[in-house]
């Protein structure tokens, strides 16, 4: 096993802290957003955050329950 495959293995298992986190994020009242698959994922983690920062948001979902659950929960 060379040096680069573990050092590649060790990154995967521990990855350094996120360089870019929630508090790095300004301020977003008075800005609107529309973030597509909201309820899960990638769009759930954009919404929460952006939330926190007071931008208006619109979320769009194919699933009204599972919209409204993600809603309820942030």
């Amino acid at each position: 096993m060379s040096l680069a495959t573990i050092r590649n293995l060790r990154n995967q298992w521990f990855p350094p802290k996120p360089q870019f986190t929630e508090e790095d994020v300004p301020s977003q009242i008075g800005k609107v957003f529309i973030v597509t698959g909201g309820n899960t994922g990638v769009g759930y983690a954009l919404i929460k955050l952006l939330y926190g920062t007071g931008a208006t948001i619109y979320m769009a979902s194919r699933n009204k329950d599972k919209a409204t659950k993600a809603i309820q929960d942030i």
